[in-house]
């Protein structure tokens, strides 16, 4: 109910309007569920920042009327604010501002896409990918956060039913139910549509809910009154929204409104839009609108419009609703929650250094030095020892002083602890316990448990790998328990997590403990490789600290789920492995929050001290030898011991980690830092690294690639390949049937045919697939002969043939056959390609009966078996066998007799992965791949690198490369461009403008410039062409639609009067070959039109760009063409775009002369 300021608030939601209620409210709870301390603020009008606009009365009313606790005053040191409306609204915070916008409008003039709405915020949660793509052009990308729409959570978990909403709302119709939705302003279509709305209640029922606007302001009384006369109902402004969009069997909505899209996003019922707007509607909206709903601006279109579009009885397209409105899982609370934590914990972090800390807290901060003298002196310590003698009753040591079960992992790690400190005898009762607990199996379980964890048997080995020198029997369980780890681990070292997660999740909705503490393990296991002469430990070490490395965010405090203890686990293990580079990151993130005192809270976002994770802070920084940070943590922790020795678990306002109880591992960790810290700065042995992180060749960045170099040296390898395997018409080398598509992807057309044509007579020999190794020479046949350029050429009947084979293999099982999986996926691809269907149902029949793949070492040949996998069942199920190859691969050997092997079944995965659009398993494989092919040397990455098989695998990884990358960054692709931007004008005044001709947009993307070149009145035959498919729903009707790149157009010879390329030249890794394929498909006399970026701006650009793309010098480009029969006609060198001109683009068009 209501409260005065909360002045503890973490996050306040501004109210200026009551329907913003509903709105906040389900992200609100979410927020007070994780213990958040969020609420809705409802300030009168007197002091409202929004004045008398604010509808005070109604919002308290909906608020007490639902029992939701709210501030009648803001707290202005609150962490976040939020508002759905501008920055302007929130001018009394101090600190973090979010916008959290209502459904969007898709008139281009509408605030919900514009500056307005993104000016003076910190951040901006939106809902679908649509917005913020249209939005980057005012924020930062990252301060843009497509959640969904979290007002509608609860509609998607628990969709309620039409009836009994009609029954809930007092109507009985038999009619098809139009759900009327009119905005309020001049925008309405009230005044201008409301007789023919009307006149529909013939046919339908009218049910309207009105802009809560509108049935509030006096000056609207007009239009309410309208919708009372043309309705069969009106309901409540502010009853729900998704409980009238339930009852609708059609809409009408305002096409200014954010409702429009809305409504259909809930119900996929069909609709027709209005707006009063005079004028060409298609400059009013964005193009996407006419896609979803038909708009009308003209009186006498309705009717018969609303019975056009209802008997078709179609529903809209999901994809396209959640483009525009994100997600409808139900789950967008909780992404908007995440969001909202990350600024409070950003907030968090920036003010800790400065923020007054409870009372509590500077009590302990009193005393004196953390030690006299040497540290064996220490009276501290003394007493710490004595702690644990009287704490370790049954064989180990306790969990803490109220709970007397023996603690196998702390007695572990004690053990190293307690010789340091001359305490061999009680070392030896804990090792001697540990024996009589292991598993069977070598592994240790928690305290008073029965199942056993990686984490806790790693810090028991530390211990027996410590002890075993003075006590022989521990080798055997030593060898057990560190045995025991690695055949639990994957073969990339990602260590066995428990069997239950329950005891790693962590209170209050912060999620699960993050598991690279699991590189806490890995010390030992280097010390017990030392002490039983395994060196396969050591190799294991390595290979799980990469995946750690690679896999896990080892610096990142201002996460939910990193408590203090956890993160220096991480962060200590990091030094120890040797990656003292990454562990000082990791402590800076801390240097930053620490206060003057000593300070360093137990999470980013709280002010309570977690007692071992700050001695364990000391602890590291004083192996850095940072002592600027360390002795004040180590003097505050010093103030923490109790006077029986202990560590209190937690202390200050909220702790919430054992704050009853003493620990025995924090006693641990501050003799540890004690025992570091001896003399202040005679740092112990037991402090060096070991040599773990800096081994093993060095890994590219993808950055760090010289992509276009290394292209023109792999496509040189094909191109004489193919020469020889077209004289001698071999084909028996592995791999090489796979030249032809290769050499059609990079623009060698003529040497692809003439191979294929070489290789026509083994499709057509007699039935030789018998061997095992046959099967994929099967497979890259009909894949050679299934490319429509080589169908062209050689016919069907090669095909038909090689699908034979496969045909009569149906009985077979994939499991005792290594390649059916290859080669029924290419039968799939055949079957497509010829519109066989039953091909493609043999495939998918055939793969729905198979059970898994045989057992087999990694290799080329098992990454086409997984992708075929993904291509006949699911990718998923193709991505996890990948995933699997990659974990038994491991990283790069040493041993350059082994590399070639490696990056060629590296770069096969590579491509695998792209093609079943895993972006970033793809990257990691071709970046592993390359390395291995260099050595780990800058040197000779710039050299030949390659031999035939591995420049193949490296040109095919890079086309899957650029499709997967086009898919998935389609959405954020620009839809429209201004009818007056500089570079359409040029390439509008550019193309022929008789209708017989013929115009291909080559790199269309969402097909802006078509679609505006039409409405400029281009009567042209056009046509649209793209490397993936997701571009055809874009383009505008009448455009014939292909696939294929500029290297591999697919096209004739001669096809085409005119090409464009609009910011497409720039991604051609092999501009030669572009240009001569350009060349090739225009006629005589045509046209080639490019609008492209000048190479002298490419200094000033921000990040650089990516390796494979190249802006032009003019001058070279326009040498490039006129040696390829091409004449420049015009080169504009400055084109003006988006309301600037600042020698970004330029545009050139060339004429083909006749050959």
């Amino acid at each position: 109910m209501a409260s005065l300021r909360n002045a503890t608030s973490e996050v306040e939601f501004y109210l200026v309007d009551a329907f913003e209620i509903f709105h906040y409210l389900p992200v609100c709870q979410e927020l007070v569920r994780r213990g958040v301390k969020a609420t809705i603020v409802a300030e009168p009008c007197s002091i409202n920042t929004s004045g008398n606009w604010f509808d005070y009365n109604t919002a308290v009313k909906i608020l007490e009327k639902n029992g939701i606790d709210y501030s009648a005053e803001c707290n202005p040191d609150t962490l976040v604010a939020i508002t759905t409306q501008m920055s302007s609204v929130l001018r009394k915070y101090k600190n973090y501002k979010i916008n959290l916008p209502y459904g969007i409008s898709l008139i281009k003039s509408g605030f919900s896409l514009n500056d307005r709405s993104c000016r003076g915020f910190d951040a901006k949660i939106v809902h679908g990918l649509f917005s913020k793509n249209n939005l980057l052009r005012y924020m930062d990308q990252d301060a843009l956060h497509p959640v969904g729409y979290p007002k509608h959570d609860s509609y998607f978990k628990n969709k309620p039913q039409k009836n009994a909403l009609l029954q809930q709302f007092g109507i009985e119709t038999d009619k098809p139910v139009i759900v009327y939705l009119p905005t309020y302003d001049d925008d309405a279509s009230i005044a201008m549509f409301g007789d023919e709305i009307g006149s529909l209640r013939d046919r339908f029922y009218i049910l309207t809910k009105p802009h809560h606007c509108t049935a509030r302001l006096p000056e609207k009384k007009h239009d309410l009154d309208r919708l009372y006369a043309i309705s069969d109902k009106v309901l409540d402004g502010n009853i729900s929204f998704s409980d009238v969009c339930s009852c609708a069997d059609f809409y009408i909505a305002d096409a200014k409104s954010g409702a429009a899209l809305e409504s259909l996003y809930l119900n996929y019922k069909q609709a027709v839009f209005l707006t009063p707007r005079e004028g060409n509607i298609l400059d009013l909206f964005y193009p996407e609108f006419f896609e979803v709903a038909h708009v009308i601006n003209a009186n006498g279109l309705l009717s018969a419009s609303v019975e056009k579009i209802f008997t078709k009885n179609a529903s809209v397209d999901a994809g396209d609703l959640e483009y525009f409105l994100g997600q409808r899982d139900g789950y967008s609370s909780e992404r908007a929650a995440n969001i909202i934590m990350k600024y409070c914990q950003l907030c968090v972090g920036e003010k800790m250094a400065a923020a007054t800390k409870n009372s509590t807290v500077a009590t302990m901060c009193s005393g004196s030095s953390p030690v006299s003298g040497n540290a064996g002196e220490d009276s501290s310590a003394r007493k710490a020892i004595d702690w644990l003698h009287a704490h370790s009753l049954h064989g180990g040591v306790n969990v803490s002083h109220t709970n007397t079960v023996s603690y196998p992992e702390v007695t572990g790690y004690l053990i190293p602890t307690l010789l340091q400190w001359g305490e061999p005898q009680l070392a030896m009762r804990y090792a001697r316990w540990l024996l009589t607990v292991q598993r069977a199996d070598g592994s240790f379980s928690g305290p008073g448990m029965a199942t056993p964890f990686a984490f806790d048997t790693g810090q028991i080995i530390r211990g027996l790998a410590a002890i075993a020198p003075y006590l022989p029997e521990a080798e055997a369980a030593l060898q057990k328990a560190c045995d025991w780890v690695i055949a639990t681990a994957t073969p990339a070292g990602r260590l066995a997590l428990p069997e239950s997660l329950s005891g790693w999740c962590l209170p209050g909705g912060r999620g699960y403990v993050n598991e690279a503490i699991h590189l806490y393990v890995l010390p030992g296991l280097v010390t017990a490789g030392d002490v039983l002469n395994r060196p396969k430990y050591m190799h294991f070490v390595q290979r799980s600290l990469h995946y750690y490395i690679t896999h896990c965010n080892l610096t990142n405090f201002l996460a939910p789920n990193m408590l203090l203890h956890f993160y220096c686990y991480i962060q200590e293990a990091l030094f120890d492995l040797g990656a003292e580079d990454i562990c000082r990151l990791g402590m800076r993130v801390l240097e930053d929050i620490q206060d003057d005192r000593g300070v360093v809270p137990a999470y980013a976002n709280v002010s309570w001290i977690c007692s071992p994770g700050l001695i364990q802070a000391a602890l590291v920084w004083l192996k850095l030898q940072d002592t600027t940070h360390a002795l004040p943590a180590l003097h505050l922790a010093r103030s923490l011991q109790t006077a029986s020795g202990g560590f209190p678990g937690s202390v200050g306002e909220g702790a919430e980690y054992f704050p009853d109880e003493e620990l025995s591992w924090a006693a641990k960790f501050y003799l540890d830092a004690l025992q570091q810290y001896e003399h202040h700065g005679v740092f112990s042995e037991q402090s060096s690294p070991v040599a773990v992180y800096d081994q093993g060749i060095h890994i590219f960045s993808e950055k760090e690639i010289p992509i276009i170099d290394l292209e023109q040296k792999a496509i040189k390898h094909l191109e004489s390949e193919a020469r020889l395997m077209a004289q001698s018409g071999s084909s028996t080398t592995e791999g090489a049937l796979g030249t032809v598509p290769t050499l059609l992807d990079w623009g060698r057309r003529e040497q692809a045919l003439m191979l294929a044509e070489s290789f026509a007579r083994s499709a057509s020999a007699p039935d030789v697939w018998h061997a095992p190794e046959s099967l994929f020479h099967l497979g890259d046949l009909i894949r050679a002969f299934r490319q429509p350029e080589v169908l062209a050429q050689q016919g069907d009947a090669p095909l038909k043939q090689l699908c034979l084979n496969v045909f009569r293999r149906q009985r077979q099982n994939a499991h005792d056959v290594p390649g059916l999986f290859y080669c029924f996926s290419e039968l799939l691809q055949a079957g497509t390609i010829l519109h066989e269907k039953s091909w493609t149902d043999c495939a998918c029949s055939w793969a729905a009966r198979q059970n898994e793949l045989p057992k087999q070492p990694a290799s080329v040949n098992l990454v086409a078996e997984s992708v075929a996998v993904g291509q006949l069942l699911l990718p998923a199920n193709g991505l996890t066998l990948l995933r699997t190859i990659e974990e038994s691969i491991g990283l790069p050997p040493q041993d350059r007799q082994m590399q070639q092997a490696y990056a060629s079944i590296a770069l096969a995965l590579a491509e695998g992965a792209w093609t079943l659009g895993d972006d970033a398993l793809g990257q990691a494989a071709f970046c592993r791949g390359l390395s291995a092919l260099a050595g780990g040397t800058n040197s000779t990455l710039q050299t030949d690198i390659f031999d035939a098989g591995t420049a193949r695998g490296f040109l095919n990884a890079l086309s899957a490369m650029q499709r997967c990358r086009f898919a998935l960054e389609f959405p954020q692709f620009q839809d429209d461009i201004a009818s007056d931007d500089g570079r359409l004008l040029f390439v509008h005044d550019a193309l022929p403008r008789t209708s017989e001709a013929r115009i291909l947009d080559l790199g269309t993307a969402k097909g802006r410039y078509l679609r505006r070149l039409r409405a400029m009145g281009l009567t042209a035959h056009m046509t649209a062409q793209d490397v993936h498919p997701s571009f055809f729903a874009f383009m505008p009707k009448g455009a014939a639609k292909g696939v294929g790149t500029v290297l591999r157009s697919g096209w004739e010879d001669a096809s085409f009067d005119a090409v464009t390329l609009c910011e497409v030249l720039e991604h051609c890794i092999d501009l030669p070959a572009a240009v001569r394929e350009l060349g090739r498909i225009l006629a005589d006399g045509g046209k080639l039109v490019i609008i492209d970026k000048n190479i002298d701006r490419l200094a000033d650009w921000p990040g650089g760009i990516p390796p494979w793309e190249q802006w032009f010098d003019r001058k070279a480009l326009a040498g490039l063409l006129g040696s390829n029969g091409f004449v420049v006609e015009s080169i504009a060198a400055n084109l003006p775009y988006e309301n600037r001109r600042d020698g970004l683009f330029f545009g050139l068009s060339a004429v083909r002369t006749k050959a």
